[in-house]
């Protein structure tokens, strides 16, 4: 087996992939790319740039909300790329109807971008994962900073995961809005899933990304395009919520995969997000890690960390017949906003992943003063409920990424220290 140092530098630098900024300060435009180089060339690498988008038909006016995430993991020395994998849902709001697709892309890729050397409004990037000779589906993915233009389109025709998938095409464009961009949270980067040997036991390290997911999010981006899939043919209008992470998280120290996830969009302009991980034993949230954003419309940002940031009270549980994971599809989150009942309008909205995993990916309406009352907000929930992914592909991790105290790498700064309960 390859070891990671051996690995060409054709495979790692690829171009319009940004190689330098992804362990340190951001510097955009250029952290809007897609990291590579040595420090994600591993099995721990894990990268997406998503949004979910809520909006209407053009033609008919009827609602619907969209979902999707390409997302890129564990460096494969097979395809000298790391592997693709597209995330996709659709919700017919007015009909109450969820499709769903999981699809690995196992097509060549093909990078295009401006370098970092040009000014910043310049500054562009294209990614290309072409399978059309191979099972007819394709990904793609680009960014102009002028304008602040993205562009997501995908082809799958062929879903090639044996879970419930339907077949879908979609084209959309998203440009930011104010306020434009911010971190979800004060430090910029947190701890991507709770330590599996107790609080006391973190293995971060921000120079090599290990254990950390670095942010950056859109809370306000118009969206247009064309979505298809099962009946489904729409010119989609509406505003989206971006989310860009990157970092070395997809590793045996961190169950990153049990959390709980939303954004709203209050009907006063307030928008908010948060977070919160499962402990795997009790079940239950650990609050340590629990964090919180307000965003108003101004651009202000108020942040809440740990266990005065919110509280979730499950009042309904919906059991997936698919996977049999338990979903808490229904209940009051007490926020630094006010006390809201959190409803679903269709309980299964689950996506299953590769390893059969429990993914809710769905729109919930906020209702002020119980479940009957006036609806005051409308929000998009991921709950997920899964094993760690299994070691990255074809690679081995990298205990060497872990951070050390005895000298071989420095130290958090005192701030993300600080919210990390070191």
């Amino acid at each position: 087996m390859t070891n990671i140092s051996d690995l060409t530098t054709d495979q790692l630098n690829r171009p319009g992939v940004e190689t330098e900024t992804g362990t340190g300060l951001y510097k955009l435009p250029r952290d809007h790319a897609h990291h590579g180089g040595l420090a994600y060339a591993g099995a721990e690498y894990q990268e997406s740039v998503y949004f979910t988008a809520l909006g209407i038909d053009k033609n008919t006016g009827d609602p619907y909300s969209i979902f999707f995430c390409p997302t890129v993991n564990g460096y494969t020395e097979k395809y000298g790329r790391p592997w693709w994998t597209t995330l996709f849902a659709v919700v017919d709001i007015k009909r109450k109807v969820f499709h769903q697709c999981v699809h690995g892309q196992p097509g060549p890729i093909t990078t295009k971008g401006s370098g970092s050397e040009v000014p910043d409004k310049d500054f562009w990037y294209d990614y290309l994962v072409d399978g059309s000779a191979i099972d007819g589906n394709s990904t793609s993915l680009s960014y102009k900073a002028d304008g602040e233009v993205w562009r997501w389109t995908s082809k799958v025709p062929n879903p090639n995961i044996t879970v419930p998938n339907d077949a879908y095409e979609l084209d959309v464009t998203g440009t930011v809005a104010a306020p434009g961009y911010f971190t979800p949270l004060a430090t910029g980067l947190t701890l991507e899933g709770s330590p599996t040997k107790g609080q006391d036991q973190h293995f971060s390290n921000a120079l090599t990304g290990y254990g950390l997911s670095y942010y950056i999010n859109v809370a306000n981006m118009p969206m247009r395009g064309r979505v298809k899939c099962k009946g489904i043919d729409i010119d989609f209008e509406g505003v989206a919520w971006q989310e860009h992470q990157w970092g070395n998280y997809r590793n045996e120290d961190y169950l990153q995969g049990l959390y709980h996830w939303g954004y709203v969009r209050f009907d006063d302009g307030v928008i908010a997000c948060w977070r919160s991980f499962y402990d795997k034993t009790s079940g239950k949230e650990n609050t340590e890690l629990n964090r919180w954003a307000t965003i108003y419309p101004d651009g202000r940002i108020r942040y809440f960390n740990g266990s005065d940031a919110f509280t979730y009270e499950t009042t309904r549980i919906f059991t997936s017949p698919s996977t049999g994971i338990e979903h808490p599809v229904e209940g009051y989150i007490n926020t630094p906003l006010g006390r809201f009942y959190c409803k679903t309008l269709i309980d299964n909205q689950e996506a299953q992943t590769l390893n059969k995993a429990g993914l809710w990916e769905g729109i919930k309406y906020f209702h002020k003063d119980g479940p009957d009352g006036p609806v005051v907000a409308r929000s998009f929930v991921e709950h997920c409920n899964a094993p760690n992914p299994p070691g990255g592909m074809d690679l081995p991790y990298r205990p060497e990424l872990r951070r050390k105290l005895d000298g071989g790498y420095p130290v958090l700064e005192d701030a993300v220290k600080k919210y990390l309960n070191f």
